[in-house]
């Protein structure tokens, strides 16, 4: 009995892996319900041997749940948030974009050529406030089995909080890269 567990869990975990890295490189966004839906099928199906006995029903849901919970597992294990402050730059461009409140670019002093873009007149007015062209910015850091899933401020200068007038947005010219560096398996 121990043994057909610690089988069970094996199988488990080596799916659950499977299907984090396959979703992962994959980028399989919207079909995840569709990917993690079959694979607790497949669970079922490859763990059957173990778990077949007088009570079927109990072992084939004892597996579901497991599947689910090793899928949360994985997932909160290799996702993680972080925060890291950076020292920028800002200017205000002229009102000409999709967003309502004025323009500020933020550009990354330890990586010229990349920056952010964020619409809000409280923003501008903090900044303008200030009266220095450089400030010190507080992002939370999302990555995904370590590589960089996204990004988004939480402090500039002092200001925790402001009003958007719509979505920021980033980019880079000339070739320049994101401060953040990712390691070799990244997509």
């Amino acid at each position: 009995m121990i043994r057909s567990i610690r089988i069970v869990i094996l199988k488990l975990v080596a799916l659950a892996a499977l299907l984090y890295v396959a979703s992962f490189y994959l980028r399989l966004g919207f079909f995840l319900p569709a990917v993690y839906a079959v694979g607790a099928v497949v669970a079922v199906a490859v763990t059957a041997r173990q778990w077949r006995g007088s009570r079927p029903w109990l072992g084939a849901a004892g597996v579901f749940i497991g599947y689910v919970a090793l899928q949360l597992g994985v997932f909160a294990a290799l996702t993680t948030e972080s925060r890291e402050e950076l020292d920028m730059t800002w200017r205000e461009e002229p009102a000409d974009g999709p967003g309502s409140g004025r323009e500020i670019v933020l550009e990354f002093e330890d990586s010229p050529g990349s920056y952010i873009g964020i619409y809000s007149d409280r923003l501008a007015e903090y900044l303008a406030e200030t009266g220095d062209a450089a400030v010190r910015v507080e992002f939370e850091l999302t990555r995904d089995f370590g590589c960089l899933r996204g990004f988004h401020e939480t402090r500039i200068g002092r200001l925790t909080s402001w009003t958007t007038g719509g979505s920021g947005y980033a980019g880079s010219r000339g070739g320049a890269q994101l401060p953040w560096t990712d390691p070799w398996w990244c997509p």
